[in-house]
């Protein structure tokens, strides 16, 4: 029968994580995702969505362990990457790293700052000032647009960020050029 069937899934699945060691600890999201999405599974009413569920199930998992068995080292080398290849984004954000790379914030934080001797969300702003730089002396576009291929919300965000880190405005430096 269909419960029979869930139930061999849940417990299947439920014995796969724990061979894994996949704890469910609040602090590690993921992994708490993880066990709710293999509590959906056998709650689905359709093959199709149980379906779907499993493919997230794995797709997770997988994401999870692929950070899980790195070292912080590396881990924190991804993220420089990460950062340098998603700037643009608006929604990167430590926050945003730290569930990415299966990293409690708080430590993070504290790692990417020892290993580079600026904080995280700073160094995450001196990215997008860079790119932003580099627009500002080689183009004539606007700001707003500026702002917005950097990852900022608008021109105003660019402003702000540029006088606290640069002590200069965007325009100041333009017409500087």
């Amino acid at each position: 029968s269909a419960l029979s069937i869930r139930n061999r899934l849940h417990t299947r699945m439920a014995c796969t994580l724990s061979m894994l060691g996949v704890p469910v600890n609040p602090s590690l999201s993921e992994c708490v995702r993880i066990h709710q999405i293999v509590a959906d599974i056998t709650s689905c009413k359709t093959i199709l969505k149980m379906n779907a569920y499993i493919e997230e199930f794995f797709e997770r998992l997988t994401a999870y362990y692929r950070t899980a068995t790195l070292s912080m080292d590396q881990k924190l080398d991804m993220i420089v990457d990460y950062i340098a290849a998603n700037y643009t984004d608006p929604d990167l954000s430590v926050g945003r790293l730290s569930e990415t790379f299966h990293i409690s914030l708080g430590y993070l934080s504290r790692a990417f700052r020892r290993k580079t001797g600026v904080k995280l969300i700073d160094y995450i702003h001196l990215t997008r000032l860079r790119k932003a730089r580099e627009q500002i002396l080689r183009t004539d576009a606007p700001l707003h647009e500026i702002a917005e291929s950097v990852g900022y919300a608008g021109e105003w965000s660019l402003q702000r960020a540029f006088r606290r880190y640069e002590n200069i405005t965007p325009g100041s430096l333009r017409s500087g050029r």
